[in-house]
């Protein structure tokens, strides 16, 4: 490498210390602008001689050389150097690009240091408790005595990004929900000159020192505003006056269900927000044009399924006046495989185990009576602990009616064994009555048969003792015997 090559890696650095000695950003920043516009204006092709030196120097305005020179000594710079030989342009090429890097951020910080300083100058006189708009006028009216001005309401674009979605619990009726509300409004009074950038702020000092629109959560039973680590706000103002405000919020919504068709029910919960003080003449709430409610990826619910978001814009008419609200309605429908293995497939086994009992013997009463009183005991428990889950409601469920329809199988197999029984109980007994009679019926006829025939044989031997006699003893007159009929 030349001498004079040398001696424009000697200037370099002059520059680089020149540019760390300087008292203020705004010379550091003219220091490296000059040297870049310098070395922009040498050819490519021009030698890195004396006056490529001279020229650097001069924009600089550097002092003698003899007095920069001992800060970076020249057999410094050549033992950083690599050996093969490199033009003097790339190496100022990569000093520029970094100097040009560190001039952009420190011209940034000074941007947000002024917006800063002109944003504690607007604060002092800013009126948080006054609407961007309340000074505008829109309409006059004219009374007969008077003339008044209203102003133009405020209007404020919601948006909700949820980033879970707890289970409904049809006991309470609520679900919990961890969601970021953005508020995006436009204030003039926050229109700052000098912002270039958006400007972020996060102290919750400072934030209050703004105005902000006052809205609340109707539907909602329980809040918690995210303080771990730090305050989970943020208040970003735009060029324009456009501001941003988002706080991360976890609630607790009522949810009324309507269970006469569970566990085969779609439920419709809503998210509803709306505005506290400020009525519409006042202030308009309204849902961001593009998707204004956002669920985080992959979100899935344990026992339902998310069909469709609704958001809906509304206005909630009172006494003292009337108020903007919005509302998303989230369109829900069970899972049924939760109650497919917890509750329909289990009382179906036991309504066909009370069937077993159509095989077995009708003489085999204990085993009959012990199966159907297990059943019957057993689809009662079964239902008496689905129904501990439920809220106590005064019509019928879905789930109460299969219930009720395996507890009737049950009870009439239990109703059919003791009626079977029953019957078949009269028919033996009737049958055996019905053999005793006609044993004795036989009986009496086998008797009367003998008895008349004993008769004939008396009837017959009487008339041959007489036919007998009369023949033995003609002329001789006798007394006539007289002869039982009916013998011994």
């Amino acid at each position: 490498m030349t001498s004079s090559e040398k001696r424009v890696f000697v200037n370099l650095n002059l520059l680089l210390s020149l540019s760390k000695k300087a008292p203020s950003t705004a010379l550091k920043t003219r220091n490296w602008m000059k040297a870049s516009a310098t070395y922009r204006e040498i050819p490519e092709n021009e030698a890195c001689d004396d006056r490529i030196e001279r020229r650097i120097g001069y924009a600089l305005e550097s002092k003698p050389r003899a007095v920069l020179m001992p800060r970076l000594p020249p057999k410094a710079i050549l033992a950083r150097l690599p050996s093969t030989a490199m033009s003097c342009h790339a190496w100022i090429r990569c000093l520029l690009t970094l100097i040009l890097v560190v001039t952009t951020s420190a011209i940034s910080w000074n941007n947000t240091s002024d917006a800063l300083e002109i944003l504690d100058g607007l604060l002092k006189t800013h009126d948080r408790r006054a609407t961007p708009t309340h000074n505008l006028e829109s309409l006059k009216v004219q009374s007969a005595k008077t003339v008044f001005s209203i102003g133009i309401p405020t209007t404020v674009s919601i948006e909700m990004f949820l980033r879970s979605f707890g289970s409904i619990n049809p006991e309470t009726m609520d679900y919990e929900v961890d969601l970021y509300l953005r508020q995006s409004w436009v204030d003039e009074r926050l229109n700052l000159v000098n912002l270039t950038h958006e400007l972020d702020l996060n102290d919750p000092k400072l934030v209050q020192m703004i105005w902000k629109p006052e809205v609340f959560f109707p539907n909602a039973k329980e809040a918690a505003f995210q303080i771990v680590t730090v305050p989970n706000l943020l208040l970003r103002i735009n060029p324009g006056g456009n501001i941003l405000y988002m706080l991360r919020l976890k609630l607790t919504f009522s949810c009324m269900m309507d269970l006469a068709k569970y566990p085969l029910d779609r439920q419709v919960c809503s998210i509803e927000l709306s505005s506290f003080t400020k009525t519409t003449r006042e202030l308009l709430l309204t849902w961001s044009p593009e998707k204004p409610v956002k669920i985080i990826d992959g979100l899935k619910l344990p026992q339902f399924e998310l069909q469709q978001i609704v958001p809906t814009d509304c206005i909630e008419t009172f006494s003292i006046g009337e108020y903007s609200c919005l509302r998303a309605k989230f369109v829900l429908e069970r899972s049924v495989g939760y109650h497919l293995v917890q509750s329909y497939l289990p009382t179906t086994l036991i309504v066909i185990i009370s069937w077993v009992s159509f095989w077995l013997d009708i003489d085999a009463i204990p085993a009959r009576v012990t199966l159907g009183v297990t059943t019957l005991l057993t689809i009662s428990s079964e239902s008496t602990g689905i129904r501990s889950n439920l809220p106590p409601v005064s019509y019928v469920k879905a789930l109460d009616v299969w219930m009720g329809t395996c507890t009737t199988f049950v009870f009439a197999a239990l109703i059919e064994f003791t009626v079977v029984n029953y019957l078949f109980r009269r028919k033996e007994l009737n049958s055996t009555r019905n053999n005793d009679d006609h044993r004795n019926s036989s009986l009496a006829e086998t008797t009367a048969h003998m008895h008349k025939k004993r008769l004939v044989v008396s009837a017959s031997e009487l008339a041959s003792n007489i036919a007998l006699t009369t023949l033995l003893f003609p002329v001789k007159k006798c007394p006539i015997m007289r002869y039982d009929v009916n013998p011994a």
